[in-house]
């Protein structure tokens, strides 16, 4: 998934909390659709050295979550312009609107 060649979507940033988002293609009912993953990671100092880590303290639970609804926005959330038939998605991909409205 986190190879030299795919890089991530979009990466959320909240007090050393990141979560990134990748779109990996996967054949679905024969047809290639692209799925999202997400994967969250801290980073903390020790000694001045930068260190990573998957996991988090309770203290650090508020800032996953809200990486998680921003990250879930951005994937979901679509907004209308209602001049227009289609709608705009968070991640800016563009799908027809149904019945007019």
């Amino acid at each position: 998934m986190e190879s030299a060649t795919n890089k991530p979507v979009k990466v959320f940033f909240c007090a050393g909390v990141t979560g990134t988002v990748w779109i990996t293609p996967r054949v679905r009912g024969g047809k290639v659709v692209d799925v999202p993953s997400v994967k969250f990671d801290k980073s903390y100092e020790v000694e001045g050295e930068r260190k990573y880590t998957t996991a988090f303290f309770d203290a650090d639970l508020p800032n996953v979550a809200l990486l998680a609804m921003e990250i879930y926005r951005f994937l979901k959330v679509r907004s209308v312009d209602p001049q227009r038939s289609e709608v705009q998605c968070e991640n800016g991909e563009r799908v027809q609107r149904e019945n007019g409205g």
